[in-house]
């Protein structure tokens, strides 16, 4: 299990279980869910068997990964999480090669677009001799 704090995506280590008293002598159970033991603790104090650890293994990759700005953060997160790890990897990687070849690109077409103010100013000055 995961959230999303701001643009950040972290793992649900921690199930807390909370008993709470209702007005007709009732009890019912809240859970929380937490990231670390940490905030468990600050949930429940010492009271450390109202804490439960999940099994998180096999999604501590994603723990701290950067999602970019948009306005449904979970559905990215998620869409990463269903990825896997290798998948976000390769993911990342064709992101960067596109990159490269956008920035390639762009300087070719810099370069042409230099050359072209030469030639213009070489032609602007022999008409001017």
């Amino acid at each position: 299990m995961i959230r999303v704090r701001g643009n950040i995506i972290e793992v649900i280590r921690y199930e807390v279980t909370i008993p709470r008293e209702t007005t007709d002598n009732d009890t019912v159970i809240k859970l929380i869910e937490v990231s670390t033991l940490d905030e468990a603790k600050t949930l429940v104090g010492e009271n450390t068997e109202c804490i439960k650890k999940l099994n998180t293994e096999d999604i501590e990759w994603i723990d701290g990964v950067i999602i970019p700005e948009t306005d449904t953060p979970m559905e990215v997160a998620m869409e990463i999480l269903h990825m896997g790890e290798q998948g976000y990897n390769n993911y990342l990687i064709r992101q960067e090669k596109m990159k490269a070849e956008n920035l390639l690109a762009e300087n070719e077409m810099l370069k042409q677009q230099i050359l072209e103010t030469q030639v213009a100013l070489v032609s602007l000055y022999e008409s001017n001799l």
